[in-house]
């Protein structure tokens, strides 16, 4: 049984603590035995692997939706952003910095040098012959 689902009496109903909504929808009235089963399906329930997989994420980290083909996918803000992946995992989270109007994970933006200043050539005085 999912640890989300709050198993109610045989006549009334099972919450899912996961989503906040009335009823769990992976349990079944067992009239034989009387009372609440799960279904087979339960655990493939994407609120239950949502809640149980991911840590709580800092304040300044983002959630990463899925990595595909070498990419992270970030949610951030109302917006995904495809990213590319430094690590040879999947993180739950990552902080991000923008740079020129671009998306890259904290410390592995391109170092963007500033523009240094040329030296100032001085006119060397050469004597004319004459």
């Amino acid at each position: 049984m999912c640890p989300y689902c709050e198993v109610g009496s045989y006549l009334g109903f099972c919450n899912c603590l996961a989503s906040g909504q009335y009823s769990c929808m992976f349990v079944y009235r067992c009239t034989a035995e009387h009372r609440w089963k799960a279904l087979p399906e339960m655990e493939n329930c994407l609120l239950m692997k949502e809640k149980m997989g991911v840590r709580d994420l800092k304040p300044t980290e983002h959630k990463v939706r899925f990595e595909s083909g070498g990419k992270l996918y970030v949610e951030v803000d109302d917006m995904v952003y495809k990213i590319d992946n430094p690590f040879d995992h999947t993180p739950q989270g990552v902080e991000i910095e923008r740079v020129d109007g671009h998306v890259y994970v904290k410390g592995y933006a391109p170092k963007v040098e500033s523009p240094k200043e040329k030296p100032h050539k001085t006119k060397s005085k050469k004597k004319s012959k004459k």
